[in-house]
């Protein structure tokens, strides 16, 4: 039998043995590499993880700041318009208060023409049915 040029047979035994006795430190230096990276990456995910809370906590600050401005916005506006149709209010309740006294001034008049008490109560109804109007629009 011829044989291939190669180690001898006693060379590769020799080899394998060692081999074979390394393998138990390459498996134990194996796995303590692989815990190392696992940390690493442990560590880099909670950084990771910490910067995204941190990003969320700053970019909720942004929207309740400017939610809060729009909110303030609003409610001056609305506060502007109650404010205006109070003040309306006032003075339509003013001038119903003086019809109703020019109605009784020339109801005790007897010489009043009744067209005239019957415009002036046209003119109380329609400020009666505007105030009504603007109390409605109030309670909106």
């Amino acid at each position: 039998m011829v044989r291939a040029a190669g180690p001898p047979d006693d060379t590769i035994a020799s080899e394998q043995k060692v081999s074979e006795e390394s393998l138990p430190e390459s498996v134990s230096s194996l796995g303590v590499e692989l815990s190392r990276i696992s940390a690493e990456i442990q560590s880099i995910n909670s950084g990771f993880q910490a910067q995204i809370q941190a990003a969320l906590v700053e970019t909720q600050r942004q929207i309740r700041e400017e939610l809060q401005k729009e909110f303030d916005k609003e409610l001056e506006r609305r506060m502007s318009r109650i404010n205006e149709t109070r003040q309306e209010i006032d003075r339509a309740v003013a001038a119903l208060e003086t019809i109703s006294k020019d109605i009784d001034g020339l109801l005790d008049d007897h010489g009043t023409d009744l067209s005239q008490i019957i415009r002036k109560k046209a003119v109380q109804a329609e400020m009666k049915a505007y105030l009504d109007g603007l109390r409605f629009a109030l309670s909106d």
